[in-house]
């Protein structure tokens, strides 16, 4: 198809039925995919069809067209950046648990599969470089009386299983301790 022949294409659809076809996909995104990219294509759609309804010149509205979606991206991407900056379920209300004090839970995750490869490696006789120790990995959290756990972000200083602690700040979703109850 030549140039010409998809603009005249383009200019002859029904302005209407490309407002509907938009309106149907923000419906359908909306209610089915919960993304922004219908919405992008939907918008460009409308955009396309209030520029047909003006009677522009069939090359212009071929023209316009990557600009028209280009135009729908950004406004899309700024609505939906207010929509998603809200602040998320799980850090509802944290901000209450300034101050309380709780217990300190140490939950370790250890690495066996070091282990099992250099003790094969050993089995065989091949060259041993060393001593290779599991890794442990150790996260820190903080139980309050009422059974609500949430992570602990900084700590200076050494903490223990069962170390009673206050929460003095709330970082990203996380309480920074202090030790002095």
């Amino acid at each position: 198809m030549r140039f010409e022949q998809l603009a005249l294409w383009l200019a002859g659809l029904d302005p209407w039925w490309m407002i509907s076809l938009g309106i149907s996909l923000v419906i359908l995104d909306l209610l089915i995919t919960s993304s922004q990219y219908l919405t992008t294509v939907a918008m460009a759609l409308a955009m396309m069809g209030f520029s047909n309804m003006l009677g522009l010149p069939a090359t212009l509205q071929l023209w316009l067209t990557p600009v028209l979606f280009l135009v729908s991206y950004i406004f899309t991407e700024k609505l939906y950046s207010k929509f998603s900056t809200r602040e998320a379920p799980y850090q509802h209300g944290i901000e209450s648990r300034i101050g309380q004090n709780g217990y300190v839970i140490i939950h370790e995750v250890k690495n066996d599969t070091d282990n099992f490869f250099y003790g094969y490696k050993r089995k065989i006789d091949i060259e041993n470089h060393g001593n290779h120790l599991p890794e442990i990995k150790r996260t820190y959290k903080i139980k309050f009386e009422d059974g609500e756990v949430l992570p602990i972000k900084e700590f200076d200083g050494h903490l223990s299983h069962g170390n009673k602690v206050k929460v003095v700040e709330i970082l990203n979703g996380a309480a920074v301790i202090s030790k002095d109850i």
